[in-house]
C-alpha cells in the first residue's frame, strides 16, 4: 500500500490581489522586513497592505470535514517548516510513495522538464521527488486562489504520473495519510494571518506539531521614523 504524504501550503487559504501577487525568494529578509517595507510603500500611495489579501474562513472547518473522510490517526506526525521544499526530505524519510499537496502552485518545476536539473528549491521539489523516482504520483489540488494553469506542465505531466484534483474530489477518496507537512511560505503569506495558522495547525494532531522556530510580529503601528529608514535600508 502507498504511503501518502498530505503536504499543504498556508498560500493556499490565501488570495492575493494580482499588484501583490510576486514571487520572492525564501530568506529572513523577505519573511518579515520587507513585509514592513511594502507596508510603508503602500501608506505613502494612501493604501493598506493588509487590503490586498483575503485568508479565506474555510481554514477554520478544513480539518474537520477533512477528517471525515481522510484516514488520520489521532497521534499523526505533523511536520511545519517555513518552506514547501522540505517536504521533498519528508517524503524520503517517511518513505512516501505519493504526496497529495494543497497549494497555490504546482512545485513540479517551472519551464518543464529542464528546471527538474536544478538543485532542489521551493518551485521543483515535487517534480523532483518524480524524477528521482521517490514518489511514483503527485495530486495537486489547486488553491481556488491560483494564478496557474495546469497545462503549463504538460511537459512534467506527460512524463510522470501527475493529477490535479478539486477538494470536492480530494474529499471523496479514503486516503490512508501517513505523515502530514505544514509550510508558511513566510516571503508570500502574511505575518498578519500568522495566529490563524497556529490555529489551523493544533486542530490537526494530539501530538504536537514540530514548529517553525522563527516567529513573526507584526506590529506597524509601533514603527518610529528610526524603524522606518531602517526598514528601507535592509537593516530593521
Amino acid at each position: 500500500m502507498d504511503k501518502v504524504l498530505l503536504t499543504i501550503d498556508w498560500d493556499y487559504f490565501i488570495n492575493v490581489h494580482s499588484q501583490h501577487y510576486m514571487s520572492y525568494r525564501e530568506n529572513q529578509v523577505n519573511l518579515l522586513e520587507e513585509w514592513y517595507r511594502r507596508h510603508l510603500i503602500c501608506l505613502q500611495r494612501n493604501e493598506h497592505l493588509e487590503n490586498f489579501y483575503n485568508l479565506a474562513p474555510f481554514y477554520r472547518t478544513f480539518w474537520k470535514q477533512a477528517k471525515k473522510v481522510l484516514k488520520l490517526k489521532k497521534t499523526i506526525p505533523v511536520i511545519v517548516t517555513e518552506g514547501h521544499e522540505e517536504a521533498y526530505k519528508i517524503a524520503k524519510e517517511w518513505d512516501c510513495t505519493e504526496v497529495y499537496s494543497l497549494d497555490a502552485h504546482s512545485d513540479l518545476g517551472y519551464g518543464g522538464l529542464a528546471a527538474l536539473e536544478f538543485e532542489i528549491n521551493c518551485a521543483n521539489w515535487l517534480g523532483k521527488l518524480l524524477k528521482e523516482k521517490y514518489i511514483n504520483k503527485a495530486n495537486i489540488i489547486y488553491s481556488p486562489y491560483t494564478k496557474e494553469d495546469e497545462e503549463d506542465f504538460k511537459e512534467i505531466m506527460d512524463a510522470y504520473e501527475v493529477h490535479f484534483l478539486s477538494l470536492e474530489e480530494l474529499f471523496k477518496r479514503k486516503i490512508d495519510v501517513a505523515a502530514i507537512h505544514i509550510c508558511r511560505s513566510g516571503p508570500w503569506t502574511p505575518p498578519w494571518y500568522d495566529e490563524a495558522l497556529d490555529e489551523f495547525i493544533k486542530q490537526i494532531s494530539e501530538s504536537p506539531a514540530l514548529q517553525i522556530e522563527v516567529k513573526r510580529s507584526w506590529k506597524p503601528k509601533e514603527l518610529n521614523l528610526a524603524d522606518q529608514i531602517n526598514c528601507f535600508m535592509g537593516i530593521l
